[in-house]
């Protein structure tokens, strides 16, 4: 083991902050040293620690809950094993109470207050305050690049973006930087938390070239500050918010010094360069008026115009639409002349109401920079109107010849034979109940059902809605040409055009127009499963500090769970609590462990050569090559 001593000096431009007590039980190993683990090696302390860890953050067990956990485990008397989650946490040995801040900020006017005990903001005298935690960036980036292979994979896969997408400006920037630099896209999001009066703000990094799967597991995730807040943040404090990401940021920028396992140290260089987001989250980043207000779209100037109507009830509504047009694009050097109109008049011009401060950074952008989100805006925005709208059981509805109310038997029926692949996780429930689908199964029935859809449709409709698939389906393609460009502009055009034909100007929403800078999106960072941000967090008491120390500790027992002395048994166990598809190491891939029970004839061979243990897997992936069993025994 390494023992390693606290740091603060510079070296030049670049600061090294790897030398932390923190890491002092991750170990010096060579590349790929971590995929070989003791069969037969009994569980240390430290060991169980790592797996209690997992179980904590992954099934969602509070503090009471592990306390009872570990009495149970003592009871059975397992050698090594922990009295309560307060020595779990003292084997671990992180200071987790380093490395993150807290302050106040005004919701009012954006002042930045230091002082956590002030209940008044000292410049406008406003009661609403709201806290934010934040933790260092560096620190966290520092802690998953000690996870085994990381760094590997993260080159690895920043070759293969830069092959695959060199029609992109995501693949510009990579060409343009030297090959230790990575870049990170930006995520805030509001989640309801089990305490009814606050929600909460979490904001985060995804690393872009962390290979799939493991780029959106909870480990690889950097989370950079919370909001516990039992009111909307505004733009203002918002603005406050992204002025202290955005130091960080430039500090990343320039260049700082980690230690990587294998490698020694390095200096790297990281780039924030996109945003996605849902609409509300997306107008505080860019520092512009609610989605659906006059100049609300994030990507260019389109006005919209006032709808009015009245319901069923005879009652009158006014809501915003945006007709289908071509309208002039949001660009750095027209927003930027606009901000500066703001601060000399105090009012809002074109949507901005301020300054965004991430445009400070080297590649972030106004307009481009921020990506069409397909969780919320596609299938919880667009399929989820479409389908309201097709099975709807309203009058002025059911009788126009799009509806599919009529045909909803047919329907269930045609939805029930199809088989949802393993990978999808969560399969749709009944059309009866289309109104309360979670995101996912919208996301499971447009892809999986959409062939059922189809066919109940008439050939005006089908083709209407094959359009839709079609974009989507060429915006997802691993390999972006010039031609998938101007496919996806086409496609998207007649899409919303038609939709204003056939639904009406009434159901020309936000999400819709949103689908027009589809191909913008694809053309800055590639595929639409690229810069997809999935939420991870969940309520605790203390939210800020609880999250931020929570994902150190689930980052240290990843770690610690990948040493090559980690006992294989409790390795197995992690990875069933993980629920990750494969086991990876390099360029090898196993599927999970099968019962051995399943190879009885192969057991019995393998004795003669060997009196060791032996795990079985059904499938063998290296690289690009597939190997499966082809039999097995009963």
């Amino acid at each position: 083991e390494m023992e390693f001593e606290i740091e603060t000096g510079q070296r030049g431009s670049q600061v090294c902050i790897y030398n932390s007590h923190r890491y002092r039980h991750i170990r010096n190993n060579k590349k790929g040293s971590g995929s070989w683990h003791c069969i037969n090696k009994e569980s240390s302390a430290i060991d169980i620690a790592a797996a209690s860890i997992i179980y904590k953050i992954r099934s969602r067990q509070s503090n009471a809950d592990m306390d009872i956990f570990c009495s149970m485990i003592n009871s059975l008397n397992v050698p090594n094993s922990s009295f309560s989650w307060k020595s779990i946490k003292a084997i671990t040995k992180l200071d987790v109470r380093s490395g993150w801040s807290s302050c106040q900020i005004c919701n009012q006017c954006g002042n930045l207050i230091h002082d956590m005990k002030l209940e008044l903001c000292k410049e406008c005298d406003c009661d609403n305050l709201l806290e934010f935690y934040y933790y260092s960036l560096a620190e966290q980036l520092q802690h998953i690049l000690l996870i085994p292979t990381m760094y590997d994979q993260m080159t690895k896969q920043r070759e293969q973006n830069e092959e695959k997408l060199r029609v992109t400006t995501y693949a510009d920037i990579l060409m343009d930087e030297p090959d230790t630099s990575f870049t990170m896209t930006i995520n805030a999001d509001g989640i309801v938390s089990k305490n009814q009066h606050v929600a909460l703000w979490p904001v985060m990094f995804m690393l872009n070239e962390i290979p799939l799967p493991t780029r959106r597991y909870s480990e690889s995730i950097v989370l950079v500050g919370v909001i516990p807040a039992k009111k909307h943040p505004s733009n203002k404090s918002f603005e406050t918010i992204l002025n202290i990401v955005s130091e960080q940021c430039k500090q990343l920028e320039s260049g700082i010094s980690y230690f990587i396992p294998g490698h020694g140290e390095k200096t790297l260089k990281f780039f924030l360069i996109a945003a996605c987001s849902d609409k509300p989250a997306q107008s505080l980043l860019q520092n512009t008026v609610a989605y659906n207000a006059n100049y609300g779209c994030a990507r260019c100037f389109i006005q919209g115009e006032v709808f009015s109507g009245s319901n069923k009830n005879g009652k009158h509504f006014n809501i915003k639409v945006f007709p289908y047009g071509k309208y002039d694009q949001r660009n750095s050097h027209v927003c930027e002349k606009l901000v500066d109109e703001i601060e000399d008049n105090q009012m809002p011009v074109y949507g901005h109401r301020g300054r965004c401060p991430l445009t400070q950074l080297k590649y972030f952008n106004y307009g481009e920079s921020f990506l069409f989100d397909t969780l919320h805006t596609l299938y919880l925005g667009i399929f989820k109107q479409m389908c309201l709208l097709l099975f709807s059981k309203a009058k002025e509805h059911r009788c126009q010849n799009w509806s599919l109310f009529k045909k909803i038997n047919a329907i269930e029926y045609g939805l029930k034979s199809i088989k949802i692949p393993t990978t999808t996780s969560r399969r749709f429930r009944s059309m009866k109940h289309i109104a309360r689908l979670k995101a996912n199964e919208y996301r499971s029935l447009m892809h999986q059902g959409s062939t059922v859809l189809l066919n109940a449709m008439t050939p005006k409709y089908r083709r209407h809605f094959a359009l839709l698939l079609s974009v989507i389906n060429i915006a997802s393609k691993d390999n972006i040409c010039y031609d998938d460009l101007q496919l996806i502009e086409s496609l998207s055009n007649q899409f919303v055009k038609q939709w204003q034909e056939i639904f009406g100007l009434r159901n020309m929403s936000s999400n819709i127009h949103s689908l027009l800078h589809l191909h913008e999106t694809v053309g800055f960072i590639g595929p639409l499963y690229i810069h997809d941000v999935e939420s991870m967090t969940h309520g605790a008491t203390h939210y800020g500090q609880q999250l931020i120390s929570h994902m150190q500790y689930y980052r240290q027992a990843i770690i610690e769970s990948l040493r090559p002395d980690y006992p294989l048994k409790l390795l197995l166990l992690n990875e069933r609590m993980l629920n990750h598809k494969f086991t990876m190491s390099d360029d090898i891939r196993v599927s999970k462990e099968i019962p051995a029970d399943f190879y009885i004839r192969e057991q019995e061979q393998l004795k003669i050569m060997s009196t060791q243990t032996f795990i079985f897997h059904h499938k063998l992936a290296v690289k690009h090559l597939h190997f499966k069993t082809i039999s097995a025994t009963t």
